[in-house]
């Protein structure tokens, strides 16, 4: 299921459950929320006074294969960040991101060896790290 991904014009849930595919993007909604839950990523809680509460959106994205025909419907919830202040709300922050030079230095050493190399598209990646 390589390919490509592609962000809609979709700009909010009512947008996505209105349009042809509306099962396919519910399921990808329940799928992103259910997986939030079962890593724990979130507490509901009191808001501390004096404190703006983080504001999210939901991500909408589209995975094509090869030839351009959908394969999968992917909606994710993403912190917008604008109220986090630095060194009270987080110290760092971090997009796990595979360079470019970092796979045609696999490839490159894969292929002398003839090592098989595959693909794997990971869900939720980022929860799974320690």
């Amino acid at each position: 299921m390589a390919g490509n991904m592609s962000e809609t014009e979709l700009r909010c849930v009512e947008d996505a459950i209105e349009r042809n595919y509306n099962k396919q993007w519910a399921n990808a909604l329940a799928e992103e929320i259910k997986s939030l839950s079962n890593k724990y990523m979130f507490d509901v809680v009191m808001k501390p006074e004096g404190r703006q509460v983080e504001a999210s959106r939901w991500a909408f994205l589209l995975m094509k294969n090869s030839q351009g025909q959908i394969v999968r419907h992917r909606a994710r919830l993403v912190a917008t960040g604008y109220f986090r202040t630095y060194a009270i709300e987080y110290a760092e922050t971090y997009a796990p991101v595979a360079k470019f030079a970092t796979l045609r230095f696999l490839l490159a050493h894969a292929t002398p060896h003839e090592l098989e190399m595959k693909q794997v598209d990971v869900r939720t990646a980022l929860l799974h790290g320690e």
